[in-house]
């Protein structure tokens, strides 16, 4: 086997490496640094695939590889870093988010792992994910941690105010492993005459990224949560649209 073929599992394995460190960093209180491990991850996390793709070096190694590699970056990792942070004062509830958050993205991932080819067998299906992906589902759960990142007093407001990070971890979790369609970007289609835009709007992205990347987060993550209601609407008017084709 070429040396190539095993690249990107390498890229996959080095995303975990990131995901299962920035445990430590919470541990020893240094959440902006876990934080942004995490999100180091899921860069990877979209890299990979593509690294896969363009070497021709798909398998189901790297496949199931890197499903697992998801599950402990975007399930356990985000999830336990919130625990650290605040969620541990809250004594049954606190642990129940953990384990609430963490079935959620195994079920979600199963369902994703299992469903492909009858996804893919649909013009319709194929243009979205069915409940809320796993890097997505990991920034959510994240938030409220990168509020305080740009707002102390917003620590103060969530430690005598658990019940609200509580209730909020609860609904991101039930999003994740339900089938409610969801935005995807493979399932986006751009017209020529937009592309120039489109590219300039990415570049000022990445460039907001590193110059204020927890403004940019907080700024971008209403939009998604927007975009939820709106995916849900879209998919229904284009199933009877090929129903009724």
């Amino acid at each position: 086997m070429s040396i190539t073929k095993l690249f990107p599992n390498f890229i996959t394995t080095l995303g975990l490496c990131f995901g299962i460190s920035s445990i430590k960093l919470a541990m020893l209180a240094k959440f902006e640094m876990a934080v942004v491990f995490l999100f180091m991850a899921a860069i990877i996390d979209v890299l990979d695939g593509g690294v896969a793709r363009m070497l021709n070096a798909q398998s189901k190694f790297g496949e199931m590889l890197d499903s697992l590699s998801d599950f402990i970056n975007f399930g356990f990792c985000p999830i336990f870093i919130v625990y650290l942070w605040n969620l541990h004062s809250v004594k049954f509830f606190g642990w129940a988010c953990v384990l609430l958050c963490v079935i959620s993205t195994a079920i979600r991932l199963a369902r994703f792992n299992t469903q492909i080819d009858l996804n893919n067998a649909n013009p319709v299906r194929k243009k979205f994910f069915f409940g809320v992906p796993a890097p997505a589902s990991a920034i959510l759960v994240c938030l409220p941690l990168i509020l305080s990142f740009e707002f102390e007093t917003f620590t103060t407001f969530i430690e005598t105010h658990s019940y609200i990070l509580v209730a909020y971890i609860a609904i991101v979790s039930v999003l994740t492993a339900s089938t409610i369609p969801t935005i995807s970007l493979k399932g986006i289609k751009i017209k020529e005459s937009l592309i120039t835009p489109v590219m300039i709007l990415m570049v000022i992205f990445v460039i907001a990224l590193f110059m204020e990347k927890w403004k940019t987060i907080l700024f971008c993550a209403p939009f998604y949560m927007v975009s939820i209601p709106l995916t849900y609407m879209h998919f229904h008017r284009l199933t009877k649209k090929h129903e009724s084709a």
